[in-house]
């Protein structure tokens, strides 16, 4: 009996799977958790700099001292990585703005972003190079 789960994102072709369990509820799970952080890391969108609307999960996720406090398990971590990754796209790749943004500081975003290597990774990746 096959138990792998493959999803397809249709508008962005993004795929994920999951064939690790013997259950095909836990490979189901498994392989959306990965397909929305998937999706989280590679699709960006337009991010008001000026006025953000910041998502719900992503103000739900605000420690006592205004930091983000949010476990990559937690269900909204995607949610609170895009808001980050697009808040540093809109800025242009700064730091300051992002955070200004978001209503943190700037070593909180730096913080966060360097706290999941795939989330460093692909803002290192967006990075302009220098000749």
């Amino acid at each position: 009996m096959e138990t792998a789960v493959r999803l397809h994102h249709r508008p962005s072709r993004l795929v994920s799977q999951a064939e690790e369990s013997r259950s095909p509820e836990v490979n189901r799970r498994r392989a959306l958790r990965r397909l929305r952080e998937r999706i989280a890391l590679e699709l960006r969108t337009q991010f008001d700099l000026e006025a953000p609307s910041l998502p719900a999960e992503f103000l739900a996720q605000r420690g006592r001292n205004g930091g983000l406090s949010v476990n990559p398990n937690n269900r909204a971590y995607p949610v609170i990585v895009a808001t980050v990754l697009d808040a540093l796209e809109s800025a242009a790749g700064s730091y300051a703005k992002a955070a200004q943004a978001l209503g943190l500081t700037t070593s909180q975003v730096l913080r966060f972003v360097r706290s999941d290597p795939h989330i460093w990774r692909t803002v290192r990746q967006a990075e302009p190079r220098v000749p």
